[in-house]
């Protein structure tokens, strides 16, 4: 039975687990309010204003879970952000959990936890409310499942892997490559196809089809918006990441100095003493290959490392039981191997860690990853993105509100906003007064939420090149712009417009300015 596998010692956390995963959780909860919303929270938030089985660039789950967090907690940076952080203490529980099952001790856990605490991947992508914090989960959860059903645990434990693969579309659409890979590993080893014969593995994935089924719907009445959103992908980031980058991105994102771990557990699951899991080890390569095929961007298979995680600290935690004699529950580093494991996951570890979290200033962290990588990347912000993309939100819409103000009354009344973009649309949103009306957007999910009043006559308008505006009505002012020094380069300097004489009206046309892609204009 399913609940079997929940029995005695399953969910045990011992107090070095325990210490590992609080520690996990309180670096972000401390960090949560040192910069300020991602553009994507602000989005997200909007979302949650507008509750749905689907969106055009992401699945409806992030969303439930921001409208939860709303309801119970507020908006606040500390209450948005609670819930991830919660996810990367269970992420971290989940690979212990994997040590445990593979036969590690305690000083496999520490190193796997210590390795899963300092990743700047898993760092970054736990500090903010946003897909990537709950994908590593699901992908996780399963991974912990396949290695019990193909070590001869029971079948019906498909299903638990059916309610978190369905769950897992629902937060990100991704989980269909992990899909994928599963379906490879089963067809391509012997273990995996005797579980073909199982009514549980079909009976799991009748189920994650059913939970799937409303975004489907949503989907299919709506003209299958997200096909488009990948297919912008594919032709955008397949240029913008060639595949060495991607290559090189796998361990620069898991930490170079961390790379000892991850790399022993791939061969250890592959060719090594885990060979009973070679099922996860197969499902990264196969996913790894899949992501490189179609210009992925490097953080998209993070969420497969834990399964290596789990595997490599086994691996040296056995080494370092060979060469001094101890038993595996000896997680004190007394010899020099264990001493030079912990020394270097914690230095080198560190170093890496530092541009993961908003522990500094943003332009020190510029400075610092310059210094850091400065031989390998030209411009810091490579890195930084998603911490420039917490500045400027208040501010942008602070100026647009008074532009707007500056109208004349009569004219305020006939006048749409458009911003270019969802997250200047979502900043608008979020920070305007009460008295100015909604911004609208082309742009992803904002598109289905509706036009511009057909009253309108006159529009402020930014996020937009000017040559499109100019196309689109007979009167183009530059009123002003909207800057903040450490805001997205896209968003610096940002002209704000004055656009009158629409050569057609933006609610007759509105599919011309339909853009279901990451860089809109």
């Amino acid at each position: 039975m399913i609940i079997n596998w929940y029995k005695n010692k399953s969910i045990e956390i011992n107090g070095l687990v325990g210490t590992l995963v609080l520690a996990k959780i309180a670096i972000h909860l401390i960090l949560a309010e040192r910069y300020g919303f991602h553009g994507d929270e602000l989005y997200f938030i909007e979302c949650a204003r507008h509750l749905s089985t689907g969106y055009v660039d992401h699945g409806p789950f992030v969303v439930w879970l921001t409208a939860a967090t709303r309801f119970l907690l507020g908006e606040s940076l500390f209450a948005l952000r609670l819930l991830p952080a919660l996810a990367g203490g269970l992420g971290l529980w989940l690979t212990t959990r994997m040590v445990h099952l593979m036969g590690g001790g305690k000083f496999a856990e520490l190193v796997a936890g210590l390795v899963f605490i300092l990743a700047p991947a898993f760092l970054r992508m736990h500090g903010l409310m946003h897909l990537p914090a709950f994908e590593l989960l699901f992908w996780s959860f399963n991974a912990l499942l396949l290695m019990r059903i193909f070590t001869g645990g029971s079948t019906h434990l498909w299903w638990l892997v059916g309610l978190s693969t369905g769950s897992g579309l629902l937060n990100k659409h991704t989980m269909l490559i992990w899909i994928a890979a599963l379906g490879l590993t089963i067809l391509g080893t012997q273990t995996g196809r005797k579980q073909l014969r199982s009514p549980d593995l079909w009976g799991g994935a009748l189920l994650a089809l059913a939970l799937f089924a409303p975004n489907i719907y949503w989907q299919l009445t709506t003209g299958w918006p997200t096909l488009a959103f990948i297919q912008s992908m594919r032709t955008g980031f397949a240029r913008e990441v060639p595949a060495v980058l991607f290559v090189l991105g796998q361990v620069l994102y898991l930490g170079p100095a961390l790379a000892f771990v991850w790399v022993a557990g791939l061969a250890s699951l592959l060719w090594g003493a885990q060979r009973n899991f070679r099922a996860t080890g197969l499902i990264y390569i196969i996913t790894f290959a899949i992501f490189l095929l179609t210009g992925g961007k490097p953080y998209y298979l993070s969420a497969a490392y834990p399964p290596l995680i789990a595997a490599g600290a086994v691996f040296w935690e056995r080494r370092a039981r060979a060469a001094d004699g101890k038993d595996r529950n000896n997680f004190r580093p007394v010899n020099s191997l264990q001493k030079a494991i912990i020394i270097l996951i914690l230095v080198g570890g560190t170093i890496t860690a530092i541009p993961g979290v908003p522990i500094i200033s943003l332009p020190a962290m510029n400075r610092y990853v310059s210094f850091l990588l400065g031989f390998a990347i030209k411009d810091p912000r490579m890195l930084t993105h998603d911490f420039h993309g917490q500045y400027g939100w208040e501010d942008q819409a602070k100026t647009v509100a008074r532009l707007f103000l500056k109208l004349p009354v009569e004219q305020q009344s006939r006048t749409a906003i458009l911003a270019g973009n969802y997250s200047q649309a979502a900043a608008f949103n979020i920070y305007r007064p009460e008295s100015l009306p909604r911004a609208k957007s082309g742009h992803m999910t904002y598109y289905y939420w509706g036009a511009p009043d057909p009253a309108a006559d006159s529009f402020l308008v930014y996020g937009f090149p000017g040559e499109f505006l100019e196309m689109k009505f007979r009167s183009v002012v530059l009123l002003g712009e909207s800057d903040h020094p450490l805001t997205y380069l896209r968003d610096r300097h940002l002209p704000i417009y004055l656009c009158q004489g629409p050569y057609r009206h933006p609610s007759l046309d509105w599919v011309s300015y339909r853009r279901f892609g990451f860089h809109p204009y």
